[in-house]
């Protein structure tokens, strides 16, 4: 990750939940090596490349690319992750988007695992596609609020996107044209 020339032989990197940050997207402490990878993974996506992080890899983007989207979490690594299982109709928040799902305003998203992280917010340069009301745990409450599920950004020549659910929980012939169409269309 750390090596420019390395990530520029990729058309897209996916970082899934639960791939090891510690040391290598954030550091309790100044790393020559996590800033090394933050900035080859900006150059990647300036460079035409594109990311999709989905779920627990939200940190990416957070560490990565700092204000593209809040978190209940404040940017704290794995400070968001809150949300419990649960079914959510999420609501298709872009017209070209749904007009490519064929005037589908509506989509189910399955959240088959707790603690998945809750967005707030999206950054001023970032697309929301999917919002959804959502519930998670709150100094043992639940809350629940309208929140951003899939978003996106322009980075120079590529893209990076962000799912807040797991792609693998995820069944339909619907959601599966909705990612292709984020990742390579917009």
């Amino acid at each position: 990750l750390s090596s420019p020339e390395a990530l520029s032989e990729y058309d897209l990197l996916i970082f899934n939940g639960g791939h090891l940050e510690e040391g290598i997207i954030w550091s309790e402490q100044t790393d020559d090596d996590v800033t090394r990878v933050h900035q080859s993974l900006r150059d990647y996506v300036v460079g035409g490349g594109n990311v999709h992080c989905s779920d627990w890899a939200y940190d990416v983007i957070e560490q990565v690319w700092p204000g593209k989207i809040n978190s209940i979490g404040a940017g704290i690594p794995d400070g968001a992750q809150a949300g419990e299982s649960q079914q959510v109709m999420a609501t298709v928040s872009n017209a070209d988007l749904s007009a490519h799902l064929s005037g589908v305003a509506e989509l189910p998203v399955n959240y088959d695992l707790d603690l998945w992280p809750v967005l707030t917010s999206a950054g001023e340069t970032t697309s929301v596609h999917l919002v959804g009301q959502i519930s998670y745990q709150s100094a043992g409450q639940s809350v629940q609020v309208d929140a951003p599920l899939l978003i996106s950004f322009n980075g120079g020549g590529g893209r990076v996107v962000f799912s807040s659910y797991r792609l693998a929980a995820q069944d339909s012939a619907e959601m599966t044209s909705l990612m292709r169409y984020v990742l390579f269309s917009l």
